[in-house]
């Protein structure tokens, strides 16, 4: 169903360099393309400098620049760009104070991350951004962000995130739940809320929210602590004011992002590590309220090594994964484009593929 058209790089990373991560696409005004992406001096250190990069046709690439430069070496955002329903392009995610050179924001010992606040700003044309708007979290937590915020067609904001544990750990964190923070009032004040929670010793990671055509909105999880259903799904009819009961996916993968197709179906971009071809996959679905309804499901990209030093695939081990984080948009031409970051053997940096869909 999936036919590539191209690969190349939005940015390759030089040999011994800065290494890259958490990239997202969007289209600007002026029709050209914009990808996020995040350098940092090694995986899991706490000195993000968010980057964008421009192309007309989605394969060559230039005018890199960093998003915020008075942030550069004071703080540490992590953002994705996404769309609005205006056409202008929102940049939102996480934010970390930088307290020291070469502290990491995350811990293997403590599996929990530097606590943070969430951070977004929109840009009226993908290219100039102003200075962003800082959110306190609402409970004790630290809170991974990867997926942007969504900006429904009735102006609604609603960012999602995951509570994970702090390194310091001043209070227990409940994190099988997913927390969504909502605003009415285009960004002055936010309302906490939740998505849905599991039964399960585990967190939510790489979730995602988007507003479907037919004006449901849907979200997307990965549960790293579960075998049965380590991709779930949430369905909501009234605008993301309640959601459905968690969905297994049953697509098996590591890591969602989401991009709406049409009236009711959605794209779905993701890890595979475990089975199959190992690399990135691309999955298309109809959601329904008690299932996903998944259409089509293929690799789209296929990966060298999973990891960079042969470890497991497991969440313990994500510092060690060797490509990730994938995004898809869908462009003017109708044609697919899925960016990721990857550390192969031979290639290193943020990486894209163009795809045209075809009947099967």
């Amino acid at each position: 169903m999936f036919k590539k058209i191209s690969e190349g790089f939005v940015y390759k990373a030089p040999k011994g360099g800065k290494v890259a991560c958490g990239p997202r696409a969007a289209i600007c005004k002026d029709g050209s393309i914009v990808c996020s992406y995040m350098v940092q001096t090694k995986i899991s250190q706490n000195d993000f400098v968010p980057m964008v990069a421009y192309s007309k046709d989605g394969e060559n690439w230039g005018g890199a620049k960093p998003i915020w430069p008075d942030w550069v070496g004071e703080k540490s955002p992590f953002v994705s760009v996404r769309n609005t329903p205006d056409g202008k392009v929102s940049v939102a995610g996480m934010v970390f104070e930088i307290d020291g050179e070469g502290e990491m924001f995350w811990s293997n010992e403590a599996m929990g991350m530097k606590e943070n606040k969430l951070c977004w700003c929109i840009s009226q044309d993908g290219v100039e951004f102003g200075s962003p708007n800082v959110i306190e979290l609402p409970y004790y937590a630290s809170s991974e962000q990867p997926g942007g915020m969504l900006v429904k067609k009735d102006g609604e904001i609603i960012m999602i995130y995951a509570p994970y544990d702090t390194i310091k750990k001043k209070q227990e964190v409940v994190t099988n739940k997913l927390i969504k923070m909502t605003s009415k009032d285009s960004g002055k004040t936010f309302e906490a809320g939740v998505v849905g929670e599991i039964d399960l010793d585990s967190n939510f990671a790489e979730s995602w929210i988007v507003e479907l055509g037919s004006g449901a909105v849907f979200v997307s999880s990965w549960l790293p602590n579960s075998e049965n259903a380590p991709d779930v799904c949430f369905v909501s009819h009234d605008g993301g004011e309640s959601f459905s009961e968690p969905i297994d996916m049953k697509i098996g993968g590591q890591s969602t992002a989401l991009a709406p197709f049409g009236e009711d179906k959605v794209l779905v971009a993701y890890n595979q590590r475990a089975t199959g071809t190992i690399g990135v996959w691309l999955a298309l679905g109809e959601p329904k309220s008690d299932d996903f309804n998944l259409i089509a499901n293929e690799p789209v990209w296929e990966a060298t090594t999973k990891t960079r030093s042969n470890k497991s695939e497991d969440f313990d081990n994500w510092t060690d994964y060797s490509f990730g984080e994938p995004n898809v948009i869908i462009l003017e031409d109708k044609s697919l484009l899925v960016v990721f970051w990857c550390q192969q053997p031979d290639e290193c940096g943020i990486k894209y593929v163009r795809l045209q869909m075809q009947d099967d």
